[in-house]
């Protein structure tokens, strides 16, 4: 189980969510729908959106002083899995339902939610070219060396990648 205790000073633990969680999770989702400030409403995300987090091991939560104050979700990318470009060994991946409780907004806790769902994660970019008629060429893998995370302009690429095989390119 991924657990990472983020800052002592905040007391934050960022962990795999738990079966016996999901009333806690849903609680927290209806507080940010109640809010006004996201699209949900009390019909997503729901007890089954839940349950599908959890039975595929990708809902996390963030942890404060013992509550759950932030939850986010890694989901596998079905339109980017179906393009047969991937190794077994790497998926495309994604993150929703990132979500902070409102009374604990403004601390940073959305960053930090981000921040530790993609650690260990890898930064593969295709340059694609399309023409009038829609059709398209992927012209260039590209490898982020740097880890990742939002660049500036000046990180380290490789093209060809480095460590997908070239079969897969």
């Amino acid at each position: 189980m991924k657990q990472t205790t983020v800052t002592s000073n905040n007391n934050l633990v960022f962990r795999l969510a738990e079966a016996s969680e999901a009333e806690a999770v849903l609680a927290l989702y209806r507080a940010a729908a109640a809010s006004g400030e996201t699209e949900w409403d009390e019909e997503y995300p729901n007890a089954q959106t839940i349950e599908m987090d959890l039975a595929a091991n990708g809902l996390y939560v963030l942890c404060q002083d013992g509550r759950i104050v932030g939850a986010v979700s890694q989901i596998d990318w079905p339109d980017l899995d179906a393009m047969d470009i991937w190794s077994p060994c790497k998926r495309p991946a994604g993150l929703a339902r990132l979500c902070v409780h409102p009374e604990a907004r403004g601390q940073g806790l959305g960053q930090v939610l981000v921040e530790e769902s993609i650690l260990g994660w890898e930064e593969l970019e295709l340059e694609v070219v399309r023409d009038a008629k829609g059709q398209m060429i992927t012209v260039c893998f590209i490898e982020n060396i740097d880890p990742l995370g939002v660049h500036t302009g000046d990180s380290f690429c490789s093209a060809p990648m480095l460590t997908i095989p070239e079969y897969v390119q």
